[in-house]
């Protein structure tokens, strides 16, 4: 289960004094701390609301660590990565877009997370996929334009992951102690090698493998990284019919989480009915984990993408158990298992699926 006892640590005083001379006195603040991997069962809850005065506000309170929150202030918010002592705010207008940080751990995440290029590049990314998503979405599609946007969004969404990854990798070596390097590592679990995840883990300070994040990332070295046995399930196929990851040990087997509306997950389902194909009378199957909610949908795409391998869904969305214990933040997201049941590779892509099965598979 990927339910972590975090709160068996030792709690540390966390004191957070704000100014903001621009704001009038009564106004709501709000501090919230979030769950790093949003399945609300990691991190006892928690939300502190307090109101100006004479433009200052105050929140005390017990941590286990350095974690991430949300400050929130006239429905504008800021994420701030708070340590245990004293960390002085001053938000220099209305509207949260000036904030200086008087602690070394929580200034320092705040200027890691504003590199320049990296918020560019991302800007960019979510841009096309708004503008791809929107495009298929009408009614008159034009097939090659549709694979152009596509084209441009896969570009787009390379660079900013190499671009985050690479700047990731080159800070934590070159600040080895510092606390914010468990957060800036967990993440990078999809875009780094499983190898040099580890590698990093192992240089990260003990204090920092102590919050959630660190945690998370000791989990998923121990249960989802390659080299791995990944968490066992039982779980329903659209006929009701209950299957178990160990019905499927000898062959390769591909995890793959999705869902009915998500666009990039259909996307990809052509390529895998191809492989399917080639090698579902091999040594090789696949699962197809819904994160839907509504089994009439889930069944409609299925049948609409022609999806012939085994399906299995909880219908809760990403609040199920399988999606927790395989940590799964986003989707598309697979693994692949290898016939002794563990983790051979994660977020494979079809093209180099297809080349590892070649090589393998008999």
């Amino acid at each position: 289960m990927l339910i972590i006892p975090f709160l068996g640590n030792a709690q540390a005083k966390v004191e957070v004094n704000g100014y903001a001379p621009y704001l009038k006195s009564g106004t709501e603040v709000t501090l919230r701390r979030i769950d790093p991997s949003l399945k609300k069962n990691l991190l006892k809850p928690l939300e502190l609301k307090t109101s100006l005065e004479n433009g200052k506000f105050n929140f005390f309170f017990e941590n286990a660590g350095a974690e991430m929150y949300l400050l929130t202030v006239k429905k504008r918010s800021e994420t701030l990565y708070l340590p245990s002592g004293v960390t002085n705010l001053s938000i220099k207008d209305s509207l949260l877009r000036k904030i200086s940080i008087e602690n070394t751990t929580a200034s320092e995440y705040a200027n890691y997370d504003e590199d320049k290029k990296r918020v560019s590049l991302k800007s960019k990314y979510l841009w096309l996929r708004a503008d791809y998503d929107d495009y298929i979405r009408g009614e008159k599609v034009d097939s090659q334009i549709a694979v152009e946007k596509s084209a441009a969004l896969d570009s787009a969404n390379l660079a900013q992951q190499n671009y985050s990854a690479n700047q990731s990798v080159a800070w934590i070596k070159s600040n080895p102690n510092s606390l914010i390097n468990s957060k800036i590592l967990y993440d990078q679990l999809t875009t780094l090698s499983d190898d040099t995840i580890k590698y990093l883990f192992d240089l990260i300070p003990t204090m920092a493998k102590q919050n959630s994040y660190g945690k998370l990332l000791l989990y998923n070295i121990e249960n989802l990284l390659s080299g791995a046995t990944p968490p066992p399930f039982h779980v329903k196929t659209p006929q009701g019919k209950i299957i178990s990851l160990s019905d499927f040990r000898g062959k390769y087997v591909l995890l793959d989480f999705w869902a009915s509306w998500c666009i990039p997950c259909r996307k990809v389902n052509p390529s895998l009915v191809k492989i399917y194909k080639k090698f579902g009378k091999r040594n090789f199957s696949i699962i197809g984990i819904s994160l839907d909610h509504e089994k009439e949908k889930w069944e409609k795409a299925i049948a609409a993408d022609g999806l012939n391998w085994t399906h299995v869904s909880e219908l809760k969305g990403m609040n199920g158990k399988i999606s927790k214990d395989y940590d799964v933040g986003f989707i598309p997201n697979n693994y692949l298992l290898g016939p002794r049941g563990k983790v051979v590779a994660r977020n494979i892509d079809p093209v180099q699926l297809q080349l590892f099965l070649e090589k393998f598979s008999n």
